[in-house]
């Protein structure tokens, strides 16, 4: 994790991926982060080409996103919507599963409608 005031960056999870995948799951608790359960951040995220052109290849954002309430979650059973959540994460439009494990599919997309 980069601490911006000093300069100095360390390593603090490992990445979550299996071999001949283009998925990989970074995970950092958010305290590592300077962010709170109960606060909303913005964030963007950028896709580079490292292998061929080395440029940016897609983009996403900006978007917002409260860990504590989330537009939409799956507790026990079908997927609901939180009370409030569509305010404080308003660029959640649903739930991505990403699977650990080469065989068949790594991810589906659930769209909330």
């Amino acid at each position: 994790m980069p601490d911006y005031a000093t300069g100095f960056s360390e390593p603090f999870f490992f990445v979550d991926a299996d071999m001949y995948s283009g998925n990989m799951i970074l995970t950092a608790p958010l305290s590592a982060l300077g962010l709170a359960e109960r606060a909303t951040f913005d964030f963007s995220v950028t896709s580079d080409d490292n292998y061929f052109t080395g440029t940016v290849s897609k983009t996403l954002g900006p978007m917002a996103f409260m860990p504590d309430k989330p537009t939409y979650q799956v507790a026990g059973g079908p997927t609901q919507a939180v009370a409030g959540g569509a305010a404080t994460s308003p660029s959640q439009k649903g739930l991505l599963l990403l699977y650990r494990g080469n065989a068949g599919s790594e991810a589906d997309v659930i769209v909330a409608r």
